[in-house]
């Protein structure tokens, strides 16, 4: 493919993104596909949601169009298109009629099984410049990893852009390394899905328009994941160049889930205790929390590239990438501590009650 023509396509893919998200719009508020503000959230106004299930259907189409043109081969489309599929379907019907968090969570599961299997297993993680062999618990790894990625992104997407945002950065990045790693095919789908979340951007950056929903966030959730351990399997770039990009969601998801697992809340229930959430409520715009987020993005970017060129400091960039992320939620707990987020969600809904 020529760079003209490569430009071209992803040009087309972000204008069909933009136009098809505004028609989504209409669409969703005609048949009241809508997000209501509850005690949990962080918008006060209602809007239409479920919109990513354009760019999650354009990714799809774009996938099996590159299968067609051999410009992906049969065994990435098997590794990628059935499992996010299946979760994006599974989100979608619960954006529009609600399904039960057992029936979502046994999907996921199920999904990221297909999805080690597709990839024949996956034994060995390249962390460093040196691969670990992990057998059967690698695999196990792998089913986890997905699953888990898939739930946190879906906690993490809260706020105007926020979600849409730190995918930009993760897949700009993932394809970066990874064309550069010889992964043209992977590198140019990473590249596309940015193109679409592009287009589904301009309708989510704050003020909002629209929200991306379940089926938007759990389906780019999964691919993250899928992503990176193709470009491990097969380009041997480490995994933990993804895990460095992305740590500014998985940090504060897992950091915020184990303080609720200690405190023995809820872990599945709908909060606002996330950093990100907490960084709202003590008086930052949704705009401001985004060019946090950016800010703190574009450091991860800078230390992830750097480990993709120079492994041999993969390690030392993986600790100053948490302990910025460290710094960044002990930041945030000083101006608005979880416990004074708990209660005021408690107060929130007892008046809500009445």
């Amino acid at each position: 493919m020529s760079l003209l023509i490569g430009i071209s396509s992803l040009l087309l893919l972000l204008a069909f993104s933009y136009y098809l998200t505004g028609r989504f719009r209409q669409f969703a508020i005609e048949k009241n596909v809508i997000d209501i503000p509850n005690a949990r959230s962080s918008h006060t106004q209602i809007k239409p949601r479920g919109a990513g299930i354009i760019f999650v259907s354009l990714t799809l189409v774009t996938a099996m169009v590159a299968l067609s043109l051999h410009l992906i081969d049969r065994h990435e489309a098997w590794v990628i298109v059935p499992s996010t599929l299946a979760i994006a379907a599974v989100s979608f019907l619960d954006d529009w009629r609600g399904v039960s968090t057992k029936i979502r969570f046994l999907v996921q599961i199920l999904a990221a099984t297909n999805c080690v299997l597709a990839l024949g297993g996956v034994p060995d993680w390249l962390f460093t410049v040196s691969s670990v062999h992990l057998g059967v618990r690698g695999s196990i790894l792998a089913i986890y990893g997905i699953v888990w990625s898939i739930n946190l992104f879906n906690f993490m997407d809260g706020t105007d852009g926020i979600a849409a945002t730190e995918a930009l950065f993760v897949f700009a990045i993932g394809g970066w390394v990874t064309w550069h790693a010889g992964g043209h095919e992977i590198a140019w789908l990473c590249y596309a899905v940015c193109a679409l979340i592009i287009g589904f951007l301009a309708w989510n950056w704050p003020n909002s328009k629209v929200f991306m929903g379940d089926v938007g966030s759990a389906f780019l959730g999964c691919l993250i994941v899928i992503v990176a351990l193709l470009a491990q399997q097969l380009y041997q770039v480490p995994f933990t160049v993804w895990l460095i990009a992305y740590s500014a969601f998985w940090f504060d998801a897992s950091v915020t889930i184990i303080r609720r697992f200690l405190a023995k809340q809820p872990i599945y229930q709908a909060h606002r205790s996330h950093a990100y959430q907490r960084l709202c409520q003590s008086g930052y715009s949704h705009q401001q929390l985004l060019f946090v987020v950016i800010f703190l993005n574009t450091i991860l970017a800078i230390l992830a590239i750097n480990s993709f060129y120079s492994p041999q400091y993969i390690l030392d960039n993986l600790f100053i990438a948490l302990c910025l992320c460290t710094t960044y939620y002990v930041w945030v707990e000083r101006r608005f501590p979880k416990s004074l987020a708990d209660k005021h969600q408690a107060e929130k809904m007892q008046e809500m009650a009445t």
